[in-house]
């Protein structure tokens, strides 16, 4: 039997130091990830909604010097890039990434069937409109009319255009440049849904990611039964053990050990982070904040992580130190089996029977004394 008990407990003290690390990193991660709150933070404190807009009509400049096709919108004029930005604000962009991220949660928690998100952007396309409209109207309205030898053939471009032909209405010229924005490939799908996002075979995002939910719920589970068996282990060590003053020192010495080792974890991968952030940061330049930024997003989500860690681990460490003190200052008590009654009124050895006296006390009949001569 006691080969047993020492078996038990010298497996329960193998499975319990990756138990106690895995399931205090795993948790922590959810405690990060396991709701919207966190990253939507992070998105916001990090200024991405600032510039991304930015960056985005830089890569589609790029693409244009690189393409000789037309665009429907010159991005690389002034006026339409603040026209775009006024038409797509960081309030705006961070209300629609904050709904697919919560729509995105409320998916893989099993809160709705289907993965539900809608990015509209007709209003923004529409406000995009209006303001290329209203500043090809003020342009054409701002250029000389051309000379009979210098009129241009075809259409007027009122971005690009130095004279307008005599007869032409500036409002016309107007309304053709928003219908382009309205009818052209600029925003083409201004309404986006997880069914219209689709791979070249037509799978669509529903389809592509239908094992995420379930992929999730396995992994909630397997955490909550982590912690079940972590705690099963420290109570089978703290109880299977010589005596329970033992077994309880031994079980906190577990956790004080794994609450430092996962303490010193946890700051160390939060340093590396932060190492990597600031290489970063020291590469990259005022005109290409976004990498920066997006950076700043995992440095902030992995903080996160390490102050649940860093909490996860102090309360192990307490836990253990409190465990290890009750251990020694709480004295075993005596045995019954070891206890000597004394009848009631009897004081001392004095008062025992001769037969309950211990055999290192010598009997006062055991040496009588001789009668004087």
């Amino acid at each position: 039997m006691n080969i047993l008990r020492k078996t038990i407990v010298a497996l329960a003290g193998t499975f319990l130091v990756p138990l106690l690390f895995s399931f205090g990193f795993a948790w922590s991660v959810h405690q990060v990830f396991g709701n919207s709150t966190d990253i939507k933070q992070a998105l916001r404190s990090s200024g991405l909604y600032t510039s991304v807009v930015g960056e985005a009509l830089d890569q589609s400049q790029r693409q244009q010097h690189s393409n000789t096709s037309s665009s429907d919108v010159p991005v690389g004029d002034p006026h339409i890039r603040a026209a775009i930005q006024s038409a797509f604000p960081p309030s705006y962009l961070q209300s629609q990434t904050e709904n697919t991220i919560d729509a995105t949660y409320a998916w893989i928690q099993g809160k709705t069937p289907t993965l539900q998100f809608r990015i509209d952007m007709s209003g923004a396309k529409a406000k995009l409109a209006d303001g290329v409209g209203q500043y090809a109207q003020a342009r054409v309205a701002s250029l000389p009319r051309c000379a009979a030898t210098t009129t241009p053939s075809g259409d007027i471009d009122p971005f690009t255009a130095t004279c307008v032909p005599k007869g032409v209405d500036d409002a016309a010229i107007a309304s053709a440049s928003r219908n382009n924005i309205l009818q052209g490939d600029f925003l083409k799908d201004s309404t986006i849904t997880a069914d219209t996002i689709k791979t070249k075979d037509g799978i669509t995002l529903n389809q592509q990611l239908k094992n995420v939910p379930k992929a999730y719920q396995r992994s909630v589970s397997g955490l909550y039964i982590s912690g079940v068996i972590t705690l099963c282990l420290l109570v089978a060590v703290a109880c299977l053990s010589i005596d329970w003053r033992h077994g309880v020192r031994r079980a906190g010495i577990f956790m004080v050990v794994m609450g430092a080792f996962s303490a010193a974890s946890a700051w160390l991968a939060s340093f590396i982070v932060h190492k990597v952030a600031v290489k970063v940061a020291e590469k990259q330049t005022a005109d290409t904040p976004l990498q920066t930024q997006i950076l700043h997003v995992v440095q902030t989500l992995t903080n996160n992580v390490r102050t649940w860690w860093m909490a996860y681990s102090i309360t192990l460490l307490v836990a253990g130190t409190v465990a290890i003190l009750i251990s020694v200052l709480v004295k075993p008590r005596l045995d019954q089996s070891q206890e000597v009654n004394l009848p009631s009124g009897v004081d001392g050895i004095e008062g025992l029977p001769q037969e309950n006296l211990p055999a290192a006390v010598p009997s006062k009949t055991a040496h009588p004394r001789r009668p004087q001569k």
